[in-house]
């Protein structure tokens, strides 16, 4: 009998996390073991297996979002964070009663709050809280943006000076670890070794039930193909949801990289920018000439499009696991990465790309100075290679549904 998976997300393919969930979704229908299905906010594919919550869930999202943001307004500025207090009780759910197990995913803006998660996991079914981000281990925030008080139950945030909302985000991080304490079969996912770290140092849940697994592709989809090309330009790319205005994916860096080497190799190298679709003004206003991928809404355009392509950068200073470097890299594009999310746990330095210590802006130019200088053919081979070897949606399943069976027991 095919064991019943449900995920949970706020959308099925929008955003980095939504998009990974909705692939696991995807590639677990494919197994004979699994039957899965997802239940969104937003619905963006056509895909059968995802259902939608009601418009009234919708517009109460929409004002719930609204109430956190107000509450958190001047932390805007160090990232999102997210109070948890409000949001969509999904406990009677029919999919979520029928599930054998259930995937929660990223569910903040209104979609579900603390408490309503805590129901669901209050069921008594495995929960598999999947950390696309820090929250689900932090008093609120996403991104911690170098703050360690999720070590010490995030105690006195540093980001509001009231007591007041000191005092809520330190009780949502108990909150939180009672919650873990109080129910056995709820458990945490991170998809990368760095995360894992995070979660082990905030003690919120214990190590048995940490769990370490990449997000899931399907390489046979992202994969290289021959270029036939009348130049020999190198072909240089870098995407982010949001452009200059995202505040963990290292637009400032990646322009200072840009800058630097389009002064010696301009003639050699070509520039593309995906994830935003940039203003007339945001372009002349650039010190080097790029191609704009803008927004891309599907498989198949972004596979040709790393496939155009030959190194892909990514600066961020913040990741859980880094999509977008997964998938260049299986597509044979050679990554110069920072050294966060699952960089490090897919990259071998000098062999299948190049990895750079966090905002290293001159380690970025230093690491392209070394990419030209190698057998670049070699190098997009071996990041394939090393995706197919370690990652492949085979393996990844795999540890899926051995976790999965380790609590239906």
């Amino acid at each position: 009998m095919r064991i019943k998976v449900l995920h949970i997300c706020i959308s099925d393919a929008r955003g980095g996390a939504a998009i990974a969930a909705g692939r696991l979704n995807q590639l677990m229908n494919e197994d004979n073991r699994l039957s899965s299905k997802m239940l969104v906010l937003i619905k963006n594919s056509r895909d059968i297996s995802v259902s939608q919550l009601s418009i009234f869930s919708m517009q109460k999202a929409r004002v719930a979002n609204f109430l956190n943001n107000k509450l958190g307004a001047f932390k805007k500025m160090y990232g999102l964070f997210s109070f948890g207090l409000f949001g969509n009780q999904l406990n009677r759910n029919y999919l979520v009663q029928e599930a054998d197990v259930i995937y929660i995913h990223w569910v903040s803006n209104g979609m579900m709050s603390w408490n309503s998660i805590e129901q669901v996991i209050s069921i008594g079914k495995p929960i598999f809280l999947f950390g696309h981000d820090m929250w689900y281990f932090t008093g609120g925030c996403h991104y911690s943006s170098g703050c360690l008080q999720f070590k010490s139950e995030c105690k006195k945030c540093p980001y509001f000076e009231s007591k007041i909302l000191q005092d809520i985000v330190s009780n949502s991080f108990i909150n939180k670890k009672i919650c873990y304490t109080k129910y056995f079969k709820v458990t945490q996912i991170l998809p990368s070794n760095d995360f894992y770290q995070k979660a082990l140092n905030s003690g919120i849940i214990e190590e048995s039930r940490l769990n370490f697994i990449p997000n899931i592709l399907n390489t046979s989809l992202y994969k290289p193909k021959v270029n036939n090309r009348s130049d020999n330009r190198i072909r240089i790319l870098f995407g982010a949801i949001g452009g200059q205005t995202n505040p963990y994916k290292g637009w400032d860096d990646f322009v200072y990289f840009a800058t630097e080497i389009n002064e010696y190799y301009k003639d050699l190298i070509v520039f593309g920018l995906f994830g935003y679709n940039f203003r007339d003004d945001e372009i002349n206003a650039m010190s080097f000439k790029f191609h704009n991928y803008g927004l891309i809404d599907n498989d198949a355009k972004m596979v040709e499009m790393y496939q155009n392509n030959d190194v892909f950068i990514f600066p961020s200073n913040q990741e859980s696991f880094g999509q977008t470097l997964f998938e260049a890299m299986s597509c044979g594009v050679i990554p110069i990465a920072y050294n966060v999310g699952i960089a490090p746990d897919i990259i071998e330095d000098s062999t299948n790309g190049f990895l750079v210590n966090i905002r290293d802006r001159d380690g970025l130019v230093t690491a392209f100075d070394a990419l030209v200088a190698s057998d670049i053919e070699s190098l997009k081979r071996a990041a394939r290679d090393s995706i197919i070897t370690n990652f492949s949606k085979e393996i990844i399943l795999n540890k899926h549904i051995a976790l999965m069976q380790s609590l239906l027991l």
